[in-house]
């Protein structure tokens, strides 16, 4: 059994990554040059091999993740016998041959099965005749209750050795616990089950990567790593919220996996967003994690996100909030905008006034002020709500107040 580990290193090991994840490579398995890309070659063209490679970095069942891997499952319909991407606690495993691919005998262990040969034919108690998916646990793929599938890869129920390139996308939702298997874009299989807990004994984070194998009968079978796509955090909640007359976003996040900062934007029209603020991130986290930030209250209606960064980059944003006023004391507390008039209680001769569309254009209008009211007469407008913003010259304070026009 040869077993090392290829961390990009050219000099060393004559391979250049085209991506920063290192790789544990055991059994058979070798670097290998497809068409300047550079792959994993995880049985040649031999009987009896098996190979396995692992991400060195783990990936976490608490989180939200998609992956992707180009296989190529060999050239020869006749061959055997096929792949898997499979998840699991020890970065140096390495199972048994022939039908087994690779991943047989290895504990605590999810395998989503590529199959490229029937083992019981005709009886078919384990295997259907087309190259097919299945998942499978625990080490065992020549048993006769499958978890989920067995189903065809491909639609067609053709052969999947056929000497060209597939893609293999795993998707993980880890609220729904739903584990969706696309192959050459085409979802083929989902699989709903808590892995964590009947699966890898409790703990939410595993090694991921492909295994294969050969027995009496052989294809050169590789992969090339693509992409890995992580959500950093689980948002939990994300709210704004007033504390004597202060604004705070505040949120809370159920597991963070090496995440940097989170940056804080607004926005008045849903397209357009500015950052207001950047608050550093717990990184690596399975615990409840409080942040907060303080923000000044603008004069126009606000919705607020939240980008969620990691440490290679990658961004989750998540659902806008509405901004809340936290004045304690409203300037109007009562109003009537019919017909191209607003009118409210007033006896603040300092009291100044700007009228404006939700898209932040002026609206001109004529004012009267009589003591006690104060009535703006505008142009001829549409329906709708707009934002009258009042400014006290007294106090410098200022407050928007959202306005609905009706025509009758």
């Amino acid at each position: 059994t040869v077993q090392y580990s290829v961390c990009g290193n050219s000099e060393t090991h004559s391979v250049t990554m085209q991506n920063s994840n290192c790789w544990e490579l055991n059994g058979n398995a070798q670097w290998i040059t497809v068409g300047g890309q550079n792959c994993i070659q995880l049985t040649a063209e031999v009987n009896n091999q098996t190979g396995c490679s692992w991400d060195e970095n783990v990936i976490n069942f608490n989180n939200d993740f998609t992956l992707s891997l180009d296989y190529y499952f060999g050239n020869n319909f006749n061959g055997a016998d096929g792949t898997t991407f499979t998840f699991q606690p020890n970065p140096g495993a390495c199972g048994i041959a022939g039908g087994q691919l690779g991943a047989g005998g290895i504990t605590n262990s999810l395998v989503v099965e590529f199959d490229t040969y029937d083992n019981d034919f005709p009886t078919h108690v384990v295997d259907i005749s087309p190259d097919h998916i299945a998942v499978e646990v625990d080490g065992d793929l020549l048993n006769s209750t499958h978890l989920c599938g067995p189903i065809a890869a491909l639609p067609s129920s053709a052969s999947i050795d056929d000497g060209l390139i597939h893609s293999v996308n795993i998707d993980w939702n880890a609220t729904t616990q739903v584990l969706s298997i696309f192959f050459d874009g085409n979802l083929r299989l989902s699989c709903n089950y808590d892995f964590i807990t009947n699966v890898f004994g409790g703990d939410n984070t595993v090694y991921w990567g492909a295994t294969a194998a050969t027995g009496g009968l052989n294809n050169q079978q590789y992969f090339c790593p693509q992409t890995v796509t992580f959500l950093p955090a689980e948002l939990i909640s994300f709210t704004n919220e007033c504390e004597e007359d202060v604004s705070y976003l505040k949120w809370t996040t159920a597991s963070e996996d090496r995440v940097d900062y989170f940056e804080l934007e607004s926005t008045t029209n849903g397209f357009v967003f500015q950052t207001i603020g950047k608050v550093k991130a717990a990184g690596t986290s399975t615990e409840l994690q409080n942040y907060s930030l303080p923000i000044e209250e603008s004069n126009f209606k606000r919705y607020f996100r939240i980008k969620t960064v990691d440490i290679d980059g990658q961004e989750e944003i998540s659902d806008l909030i509405a901004e809340q006023s936290c004045h304690s004391t409203k300037f109007i507390e009562t109003y009537r905008f019919e017909n191209n008039t607003l009118e409210f209680s007033n006896t603040n001769e300092f009291w100044h006034f700007e009228l404006q569309t939700t898209a932040g254009q002026k609206v001109n209008f004529t004012e009267h002020f009589d003591g006690s009211m104060t009535e703006l007469q505008t142009n001829q407008l549409a329906g709708g709500i707009y934002f009258l913003t009042i400014f006290n010259a007294q106090t410098n304070e200022k407050q928007m107040v959202r306005v609905y026009h009706s025509i009758r």
